[in-house]
């Protein structure tokens, strides 16, 4: 190191006094126009002068890291020291008396013309590109300048590995700089002794919050970030400060006024003695709205499943309790002063199966008889039962669309949900408004699927109430569909009414949806799909009469729940047959190995433990292929079990049931002809 401090300093020397030599030449200028000559003379000029020159000369020429190149006006080369050889890839012997022209550049540029111009214009600094006879490639930064009357030096610096750190830096510096101009994530730089002052951002910062990266920086991290989240992004900078990372999700603000979430990971970095945080952010607001709308469609289901169970065990109840209070009423006579209060008990039964119905319309559990209708005409008749509701200060509005498409629809359960709609509507007008019922034919695109749940793309048949009333709030909106859930004071809501619509679409396969804002009015829009079938001309339904509901067969009946069991033999006993009961399928089987009359029927539950009643049935009709069956549950959705009440011969009793519903069911079992066992 020190021996290449020496060599500079005589460099340096060297260059001192080379402009010595400079000054005295430029005095001598009348000789040395005199002395220029071309071809050999001027190279035996130029040689004894290059020999005149003092020792101290020749020593700093040998000895200079840079190249030395001493050439005669034709551009001949004189003298070379080590360097130059070095440089330019010859020996220094063979490259005297070489011209500049011997020299080959990349683009065949005429060095010779370029020394020609050097001659006429004086003193010149440049740069220029050559190959070595090995074909290397080199770059050099050269000064040329007359020192004499026919001499030029020429300093020439090898810079070829230094024009090629720049050039990968600058490689480097674009590959960097395409990355981070063209992320979609989030990239800042935040001055950590500036309390987090942004003094860079990337542009993706304009597509996430409307806002020009320019305008970022200078801002505080903590500028836009919500009030709630605050102290989770504080926390995650004292991480950064303790341990040189740290990582968060937070609420950013839209230039809009919205809010973004953004998830973030930060890390410490130092930059020419600055503490720098590099923070790289995604904006995953669509991801949390799913997952919330997941997390809110699992709750939805495990309500649902619960509300499904409830409404299950609840009929099972009120079979029980609605058999006994007949018994009851048979029993004491119609002049009886209880028969009020059991004919009050018989119409709360009534009210309380509404209630299960509601449960199991919210739960998509509840029996629907789909049929192919126009919405238009549906609504048109529901409008007259409408009006009656609304009452006279709120203006009914009804727009159809003449062109509707059809759709496929249980009429009975889309009147329950426009009733519904409307009377929430009623109540959020107390002091009148108006209320539209509109109907129109629409395609929801993947890009509304996507932002819906359990919605599918396509052509749908869209039913619309709005209303001018109070509106609701976001906080509201989320749990808007959950059952049990009314903003409406006690005694006047049971919180059913918009989980048992929500049931009822989704179980058509459609959708609704709720859009709200506080004192301007609420529009719940509900979406069935459209289909290209006819309309379907409903049969008169027709029973045969049965004149006697009595009988002597013999009837198993299989059900786990007691008090049913009980209730079921009574009637049956009363009716003149003979009785045998089961508690479990298991029960049954071991029964029918026993001594018993011969078995014309069997009234199984469908859903009991370890054995179905699916099973079971088939097991006996193994043993008895003339066995009849009736199938009853409180439950609606049966395919866990493989059974669908529409099938063809499938006799069913929905609980709760009334004492001549099954009298009159058992009798139509029985009174099948041989060949047609059900």
């Amino acid at each position: 190191m020190a021996d290449r401090k020496t060599l500079q300093a005589e460099n340096s020397a060297l260059r001192a006094r080379i402009a010595l030599l400079e000054a005295r030449i430029a005095n001598q200028a009348q000789q040395e126009q005199a002395a220029q000559q071309a071809g050999p003379a001027a190279r035996r000029s130029g040689t004894s002068e290059l020999q005149q020159l003092p020792d101290w000369y020749r020593l700093l020429f040998e000895r200079s890291l840079n190249a030395i190149l001493i050439a005669d006006d034709s551009g001949t080369y004189l003298d070379a020291n080590e360097a130059a050889a070095r440089l330019i890839g010859i020996p220094r012997q063979q490259l005297i008396g070489l011209n500049v022209r011997a020299l080959r550049t990349p683009r065949d540029e005429d060095l010779q013309q370029r020394f020609r111009r050097y001659i006429d214009t004086g003193p010149e600094q440049g740069e220029f590109i050559f190959y070595q006879p090995d074909g290397d490639l080199r770059i050099a930064t050269y000064t040329a300048n007359r020192i004499g009357d026919n001499l030029h030096m020429s300093i020439l610096q090898d810079v070829t590995d230094l024009r090629q750190i720049e050039e990968d830096f600058h490689e480097i510096n674009q590959r960097y700089r395409l990355i981070t101009e063209n992320a979609i994530d989030l990239i800042e730089l935040l001055d950590i002794d500036a309390d987090a002052v942004c003094i860079y951002a990337s542009p993706s910062h304009q597509a996430v919050f409307g806002i020009p990266p320019d305008q970022i920086v200078g801002m505080r991290l903590f500028d836009a970030i919500h009030q709630h989240d605050l102290a989770i992004v504080e926390a995650m900078w004292q991480n950064l400060i303790e341990h040189g990372t740290g990582n968060t999700m937070a609420r950013v603000r839209h230039l809009d006024g919205s809010w973004r979430w953004i998830e973030a990971t930060i890390r410490s970095t130092e930059h020419h003695g600055r503490r720098l945080a590099l923070l790289v952010g995604r904006d995953v607001t669509e991801r949390k709205h799913m997952e919330q709308r997941y997390l809110q469609a699992q709750k939805m289901e495990s309500v649902g499943r619960l509300a499904g169970g409830v409404a299950h065990d609840f009929n099972n109840l009120l079979t029980a309790i609605q058999g006994y209070t007949s018994f009851a009423i048979d029993a004491i006579g119609i002049q009886h002063p209880a028969q009020s209060d059991l004919a009050e008990i018989q119409h709360t039964i009534k009210r309380a199966s509404w209630l299960t119905q509601q449960l199991l319309a919210f739960s998509r559990r509840q029996p629907v008889s789909p049929q192919t209708l126009n919405l238009n005409e549906r609504m048109l008749d529901t409008t007259r039962l409408l009006r009656r509701l609304i009452g006279e200060d709120i203006e009914l509005i009804v727009l159809p669309d003449p062109e509707l498409a059809l759709t496929r629809v249980d009429p009975g359960q889309l009147d329950q949900v426009l009733v519904n709609l409307v009377v929430n509507a009623r109540d959020a007008m107390p002091q009148g408004g108006t209320l539209t019922i509109e109907t129109s034919n629409v395609v929801l695109d993947h890009e509304y699927a996507r932002r819906h749940d359990d919605v599918e793309a396509g052509a749908y048949v869209m039913l619309s109430v709005s209303d001018t009333g109070a509106g609701m709030a976001p906080e509201v909106m989320r749990h808007l569909f959950e059952p049990f859930f009314t903003t409406k004071e006690p005694g006047r809501g049971t919180g059913l009414g918009l989980a048992t619509c929500y049931g009822i679409i989704t179980q058509h396969g459609g959708h609704i949806w709720c859009y709200s804002t506080p004192d301007a009015g609420t529009t719940f829009r509900i979406y069935l799909p459209q289909v290209s079938a006819e309309i379907e001309q409903q049969p008169l339904s027709h029973e045969p009469l049965i004149n006697l509901l009595h009988g002597h067969e013999t009837i198993l009946v299989v059900e786990d729940e007691p008090a049913v069991l009980s209730l079921i033999a009574r009637i049956l006993l009363r009716q003149g047959y003979h009785v045998l009961t089961a508690v479990s399928g298991a029960e049954a089987l071991q029964l029918m190995s026993g001594e018993h009359p011969p078995i014309q029927l069997v009234i199984t539950d469908l859903i009991m433990p370890q054995i179905s009643g699916i099973e079971l049935a088939r097991t006996l009709r193994h043993q008895l292929a003339q066995l009849r069956v009736i199938y009853m549950s409180g439950h609606t959705d049966h395919s866990a079990v493989g059974f669908s009440r529409h099938d063809s011969g499938v006799l069913f009793l929905q609980k709760p049931f009334s004492a001549q519903e099954l009298a009159r069911v058992v009798r139509i079992a029985l009174d099948q002809p041989p060949g047609d066992v059900i």
